[in-house]
Parts: structure tokens; sequence; C-alpha cells
């Protein structure tokens, strides 16, 4: 009886790894057909406004110029964006030695896809059933507000991913992993 319990169980969890590396397949595979368009289409520019504006301040971070004031603002003002987003593309940017516009193309695409593994471990320590996290995160993967955050270089991708990441550690039972997530 153990026996039988034990080789259910392994069994399950095959099914559950590939079911994963499939999602994650999809989750690529979905994720990137929008920036596929507009490098085929010529068309390889930063989508929405908030894109341009983060990108700017990034600039601005890594040639060090002053971000209290927004010259191309209305003539010029006291600028008072949240700088979080811009100073994390203006890092990545400044450690792995690529442009800005760079970093703010694959930056939204890699927190998406972390998010979409966490959101796909969270089901899991959930201990929900395979059919039920197949579903869910196919619905995670195709639904308009995940495909979005996903090529448009907002603050909110990096949101989501902490959100996720808080939940995930609050699950976990390691007291130090409950101290991260607070």
């Amino acid at each position: 009886m153990k026996k039988l319990r034990k080789e259910e169980k392994q069994k399950h969890i095959g099914l559950s790894v590939k079911a994963f590396i499939l999602l994650f397949l999809f989750a690529i595979i979905v994720l990137i057909i929008p920036s596929i368009i507009r490098f085929y289409t010529n068309t390889n520019i930063l989508p929405g406004d908030e894109s341009y504006l983060n990108l700017r301040l990034a600039e601005n971070i890594l040639s060090k110029k002053s971000i209290s004031n927004d010259d191309l603002s209305y003539s010029g003002r006291n600028a008072f964006y949240p700088i979080g987003w811009p100073a994390f593309l203006a890092i990545f940017s400044f450690i792995f030695k690529i442009p800005v516009i760079t970093s703010s193309k694959i930056l939204p695409f890699l927190l998406t896809l972390i998010s979409f593994i966490l959101f796909y471990f969270i089901l899991n320590k959930l201990n929900l059933p395979n059919n039920i996290k197949i579903i869910s995160s196919i619905l995670l993967i195709i639904s308009p507000g995940f495909l979005y955050l996903s090529f448009i270089s907002t603050r909110f991708s990096a949101v989501i991913f902490l959100s996720l990441l808080s939940f995930f550690l609050l699950l976990q039972e390691n007291k130090i992993y409950l101290f991260l997530a607070t």
C-alpha cells in the first residue's frame, strides 16, 4: 500500500514538472510575441509615454544629471516622479553594461517571467490539483494585464514581482523567509 502511494506521488511530481516546463515555454513564446512583431515591422520603439519618461530619468541617473528638475516638462518644473523604477533600470544597465533602452525592453520581460514562476510555485505550495494550476497559469499568461507588463517599461512590473515574492516567502515555514517577506 505504501509502495503504491509512493509511486503515485512520484508520478504526480513528474507530471507537475512536465506541466511546469510546458507552461514556462508557453509563457516565453506568448510574452515574446509583441517584441518579435515590433522588431519585424521596424517599429522597434518603446510603447507608451511612461516608458520614455522612465528611460530619460534612468539616463539622467547614469549621467549624474539632476533629476529634481525636469527641463522637458512644461519648460522646466520640479520633478516629483517615482524614482525607484528608473533607478532600477539605471543600476541594471550599469551592472550589465548595456544601454538603458535595452534594459527598458529586457527587464519588464524578465520580471514578468519570474513573476509567472513565482505564481506557479505559490499554486504548488498551496497544494492545488494539477489541472487547477495549469488552467490558472494559462489564464495568467494570456491575460492582457500580464502581457502589458511584459513589454511596457513601468514600475508596476516590479510591484507585481515583489508582491508575488512576498506572498511566496510568507508561505514558507522558515522564520527568516517570514522576516524577509515583511
